[in-house]
């Protein structure tokens, strides 16, 4: 399986589980899936993408998953990374399934 590391803040330490889950659970929800290492960095604001063996597609979702969820934490939209994922997992799955009635509305299904 391809393999992403990811450096976190080292505040977020404590959530060091969930991140990897949510980014590898947004690989999945892409069809896209890969295995998440974390490690730590000095810059304590964001989180980054630092090694990688995806292919471009892949290297896509994840950079998409890692800015999504560091927004939303330091977007003071949530100081609690367990609930950062959830919003944004939920907004997500909420996208896909706008995006899957769309196109149910598109294609009719065969008489």
């Amino acid at each position: 399986m391809n393999t992403a590391t990811i450096a976190i803040p080292k505040r977020w330490e404590p959530a060091m589980a969930e991140i990897k889950r949510f980014v590898e659970r947004y690989a999945q929800l892409h069809n896209a899936p890969f295995s998440v290492t974390l490690t730590y960095q000095l810059d304590a604001g964001q989180i980054h993408l630092i090694d990688d063996m995806l292919t471009e597609f892949q290297r896509q979702v994840c950079e998409n998953a890692i800015y999504s969820l560091s927004d939303q934490l330091n977007a003071n939209l949530s100081k609690d990374p367990w609930q950062a994922s959830k919003d944004v997992t939920a907004e997500l799955e909420a996208e896909l399934q706008r995006i899957r009635e769309l196109i149910d509305r598109e294609i009719p299904p065969e008489a």
